[in-house]
């Protein structure tokens, strides 16, 4: 449009010719010519088109929500928070528009505000708290999730009793989270795969999560990644008993033959005070929780575990398993296989003398075991 213009106006009011005007616009003599003819007939849509006015007086939602709005910023709201709180009462409406609402009322500026009276204006907008009862939750028909399967594993749980094994031990539980729901929570992380405690975040909004745990969602990032810290060693060995009798009356432990491990999970912290031990994954000694392990090998389920041991104690914690198994089966296991750095001598002469209790060491392997062997 600006084009034809711009060659109407060098043809009529500069009086150039078609061929300058033409030349001068990169088009032919006949376009020019053309141009001209219906522009002089009258056939040319109109080049100057009136302009559109906006709406002289404010949306019926500015105005519905104007009292609201001096109400806000009577109580020291900025217009950032008005848009907050009008967003959380399902009013949409723009920063732009608050400001424009304020300048017409006459309000100056919002002074400068401490910490704590910003703290004390959102805090008078807080809203109440979801419920948090497990009664209230039983009752729901439905809810949305991302890992309907979870549920699944409701009848496992419930025939191998743990729900009556979280509720038997001595672990932490508050009146918003009992124990119960916590260990549940921490249950559906490890069955949706959720390695890091730390990103329990990404499912504040899955409500079914939430649900399979008793809550209306799981705990906060603070509140699961601190629980181990509450709870003393006892009562993770007091659990672990519960569980190998349960797995025992299964037959899911057979205690024939026990593979014992250490395993060592790296720290990424950068004030540590935990000890160096040898990380196979990386190759070197780093900063890390050393862990023993304890599975049945028929039936590979996992009997025991320490995640609380240090350099010094590593050596004696096969006869601390071997006491363990023994008060929970009643019985010694009848052979025990393991690496041989994973104690010591005078352990396995513990072992073979006064528990009488088989065991198969596995020699480290070497570049000449081959040789060995063939010799």
């Amino acid at each position: 449009m600006q084009k034809r213009y711009e060659a109407l106006r060098a043809s009529f009011v500069d009086e150039l010719g078609a061929k300058a005007v033409a030349q001068r616009f990169g088009c032919s003599v006949h376009t020019i010519n053309a141009l001209r003819r219906d522009f002089l007939s009258g056939s040319l849509p109109p080049l100057f088109l009136p302009l559109s006015k906006g709406p002289k007086q404010p949306r019926p939602a500015t105005l519905q929500c104007k009292g609201r709005i001096i109400e806000l910023r009577k109580q020291n709201y900025s217009i950032d928070e008005i848009e907050e709180v009008l967003l959380r009462e399902d009013v949409a409406i723009t920063s732009k528009t608050i400001h424009q609402v304020l300048r017409e009322e006459g309000f100056a500026k919002l002074f400068r505000r401490t910490h704590a009276e910003r703290r004390a204006a959102l805090q008078m907008a807080k809203e109440p708290a979801e419920p948090a009862k497990v009664k209230d939750f039983a009752a729901h028909d439905f809810v949305r999730t991302s890992y309907g399967g979870i549920f699944l594993f409701i009848p496992l749980i419930l025939e191998m009793k743990l729900d009556s094994i979280f509720r038997e031990t001595g672990f932490y539980g508050s009146g918003q989270i009992p124990r119960t729901n916590y260990l549940m929570s921490f249950m559906a992380l490890k069955l949706i795969g959720k390695e890091r405690l730390s990103h329990v975040a990404d499912l504040n909004f899955d409500y079914g999560l939430g649900t399979f745990a008793g809550l209306n969602i799981l705990p906060k990032v603070a509140a699961i990644t601190q629980y181990s810290y509450r709870n003393p060693h006892q009562a993770v060995v007091t659990l672990l008993k519960k569980w190998n009798a349960v797995l025992k009356d299964k037959g899911y432990i057979k205690g024939r033959h026990i593979n014992l491990d250490f395993h060592a999970i790296p720290h990424w912290g950068e004030e540590s005070q935990l000890g160096n031990h040898w990380v196979p994954t990386r190759g070197k000694a780093m900063k890390s929780v050393l862990c023993f392990f304890a599975q049945d090998l028929d039936t590979t389920y996992r009997c025991y575990s320490n995640g609380q041991l240090s350099r010094e104690e590593a050596p004696d914690e096969i006869l601390n398993f071997v006491s363990f198994y023994q008060k929970s089966h009643g019985t010694f296991p009848e052979c025990l296989v393991f690496d041989s750095k994973l104690t010591t001598y005078k352990n396995l002469d513990i072992l073979d003398k006064d528990f009488r209790i088989r065991f198969i060491t596995l020699k480290r392997r070497g570049k000449n075991i081959l040789q060995d062997i063939g010799t």
